[in-house]
């Protein structure tokens, strides 16, 4: 597992990117990518578990969802949506069991 100091650069580049991206929501598909592939270390599970191939694909449908779902919002609607991916990278990176609940989200029960 990453040592703190790791943690604390990764979270300064991501303060760094958000400032860099108009969209937050892109942003939250990279970092639960980078996130689970920290987790995937200590899980008795791989990329097929969660049904990709690679963090390279994982990233790459949670955009391709996104934009789809994007496309259809309306612009309020837009709006919260990008409140909520900011929520959700905020408590991800202060979360101490982010990895714990990343893999209720992902894994079923009987796969770890």
């Amino acid at each position: 597992m990453r040592n703190r100091s790791n943690q604390y650069g990764l979270l300064f580049m991501l303060m760094l990117c958000m400032s860099c991206t108009q969209d937050p929501c892109v942003l939250l598909c990279e970092e639960t990518a980078n996130i689970i592939d920290e987790c995937l270390e200590d899980w008795p599970a791989t990329w097929s578990d969660i049904g990709v191939a690679s963090q390279q694909d994982f990233s790459d449908s949670c955009r391709n969802q996104w934009a789809a779902e994007r496309s259809v919002l309306e612009p309020r609607a837009l709006d919260d949506a990008y409140e909520q991916c900011e929520e959700a990278i905020n408590y991800l990176f202060n979360n101490t069991q982010r990895c714990d609940q990343i893999r209720a989200i992902y894994l079923l029960p009987e796969d770890y």
